[in-house]
């Protein structure tokens, strides 16, 4: 720190130097990651839908092949 003996401001020049950052190839793509997980996320959420529906398709048909077999047995019986 300078000895300031006057009673005014004094001042160091100051320059200012700009330096050039070269960033990684992951860090300029970042928006291209963050697509990729949005587009993963969406996978998912559709292979959970289509694993739900023919989770109820299948069992909807097993419902009605037991209507119609109690349907059929009663009249038989």
């Amino acid at each position: 720190m300078p000895n300031n003996t006057n009673s005014t401001f004094q001042t160091e020049s100051y320059t200012r130097t700009t330096y050039t950052v070269s960033r990684s190839l992951l860090q300029r793509g970042w928006w291209v990651g963050f697509l990729l997980l949005f587009l993963a996320l969406l996978m998912v959420c559709l292979c959970l839908h289509l694993v739900i529906r023919v989770h109820f398709r299948e069992r909807e048909q097993q419902q009605r092949r037991r209507a119609l077999d109690d349907k059929a047995a009663s009249q038989r019986g």
